[in-house]
Formats: structure tokens, sequence, C-alpha cells
């Protein structure tokens, strides 16, 4: 199998399904790498599919919107059971 990435090469993994982390390939073998994540330096062995060369083909693929694009959360509505008056919370 060939290898995809070159060792120190920064990549782009989708972690917990909704936020984007940068990593560096360390290591290739069998369709496996070994990466290490450039913010904490702890390390993952991972499949080849799972990796992106960009943030932009990492958010496509993870159906992820760019930080600047994101959905406003919600307001939250809570009931004052001594008022018995609903607020809002921030």
């Amino acid at each position: 199998m060939r290898q995809k990435y070159q060792i120190h090469q920064i990549v782009y993994m989708i972690a917990a399904g909704k936020q984007i982390k940068e990593m560096v390939v360390m290591k290739y073998a069998d369709g496996f790498y070994v990466v290490r994540y450039r913010d904490t330096g702890g390390g993952l062995r991972v499949r080849e599919g799972r990796l992106y060369p960009s943030v932009q083909l990492a958010q496509q693929a993870g159906g992820i919107l760019p930080k600047d694009r994101m959905k406003k959360q919600e307001e939250h509505f809570d009931f004052d059971l001594a008022t018995d008056k609903y607020y809002t919370q921030f």
C-alpha cells in the first residue's frame, strides 16, 4: 500500500464528530498512521481515511461549519419557582 502523507506533514482529523484537530504525521505502517496532536502532544494510530490534507476538506467531509459561520445557540428559558416567571439564561 502506498503512503499518501509524508512524515512530519501537517494533517487534519475530525475528532468527536464536531471539531477538527491539527496533527503531525510521525510514522506510517500497513495503512495506519501514527499522528501527534500539535496542541497537546498526545498521539493516535489511525487509518488513512480519517486524515485530510486541509481544514476545508475536513469540514466538507464532516459537514462542519467554520467557527465564524456556526449557528447561534438558542436562548434557554428557565422557570423561577420563587417568582413564578420565566427568565433568560445566557
